[in-house]
């Protein structure tokens, strides 16, 4: 896979503790692992802490950086947007956030290129602003949209951008169904190609033996998916929305809860995880390959946060030092 693997889990900040020493040098030197920064929108809006600590990042140790940037904000967001003000960035309640997302991704890209930046759009405005560092990555990191429902799927191909995708909501043959909206909607928008890169997010967990990478991580994604039922739970109500809500939201979150409230574990194995040894994980992202059309995948190490961290480095080494080569 062209772009590697990346490493990440913005739900838990710091909780995998990634041990950079157990990567192999090489993967380092050949820029093979990539760092992943999500960013929200509808919550933290172009965060300048945020964005200047990933920078500086790069420039320290050379990373590569994928942007990500969620299309409605979250499971069940809606789009809606409060009154925020982030430096001299000014966005005003709008109900549809994905009519704002071109010109805020236009104004970051100028921040990240240009040295004086002066903007009045519709949605943001600024004077004379400037970046306080320059991107390591020329001219400026690659800017993914996450899609995390299905209508989605559409507009992240309209817009021309690649996609990123995850496993917990949709399983392997939704995301197939979607992806058709996806290829369509860009290729109608006339932009070259059949369809931009695809990038999927995956719980995943490598053992030595079959035994041991199924049975290691069961207690730990077990609680992970099931806090994923009671958020969507805590979403089917319009009251957490501000009265804002969308039917078709409510439906979506409440048909999820609803399947993750029955998933067995060996459903978890077949439709949202890939654990297994060596061999057996480079076979399944093969299969995900081929199915997906993927360019690249998000390797989420610990998502329940339950594994200690020597099983978690663990993984990690032979991710890195096993199933990586077979993708370069």
């Amino acid at each position: 896979m062209n772009t590697g693997p990346t490493l990440a889990d913005e739900d838990c900040p710091g909780r995998d503790g990634l041990a950079v020493e157990h990567l192999r040098p090489e993967a380092l030197r050949r820029r093979l692992i990539r760092t992943g920064l999500k960013m929200t929108l509808g919550a933290y809006l172009l965060s300048a802490v945020t964005l200047m600590a990933a920078l500086t990042t790069l420039i320290v140790f050379g990373f590569g950086l994928t942007f990500g940037l969620a299309v409605f904000g979250g499971i069940g967001f809606g789009g809606l947007l409060s009154h925020l003000i982030v430096g001299r960035i000014i966005a005003r309640r709008e109900s549809k956030f994905i009519e704002l997302l071109p010109e805020a991704i236009d104004l970051m890209v100028k921040l990240w290129t240009q040295d004086e930046v002066t903007h009045h759009g519709r949605y943001y405005s600024v004077t004379n602003a400037g970046p306080t560092a320059r991107p390591y990555q020329k001219p400026h990191p690659k800017i993914r949209l996450a899609s995390t429902s299905e209508d989605s799927f559409a507009r992240v191909g309209r817009l021309g951008f690649p996609i990123f995708l995850s496993m917990r909501g949709m399983d392997v043959d939704e995301l197939e169904t979607n992806l058709k909206d996806y290829r369509k909607a860009w290729q109608e928008a006339g932009h070259p190609g059949d369809a931009g890169d695809i990038s999927v997010r995956i719980p995943m967990y490598i053992g030595l033996t079959e035994e041991e990478a199924i049975g290691d991580p069961r207690e730990s994604i077990e609680v992970y998916f099931d806090r994923m039922r009671k958020l969507y739970e805590g979403r089917t109500s319009e009251d957490n929305l501000g009265g804002h809500g969308e039917t078709a939201s409510f439906e979506r979150s409440a048909s999820r809860a609803e399947r993750l409230a029955r998933i067995s574990y060996q459903e978890i194995l077949d439709t949202k995880v890939i654990f297994g040894t060596p061999e057996r994980v480079i076979d399944r992202l093969s299969q995900f390959k081929e199915t997906l059309g993927l360019t690249g995948f998000t390797a989420e190490l610990n998502p329940g946060g339950l594994l200690p961290p020597e099983a978690v480095k663990r993984s990690l080494k032979l991710l890195t030092q096993e199933v990586m080569p077979a993708f370069t």
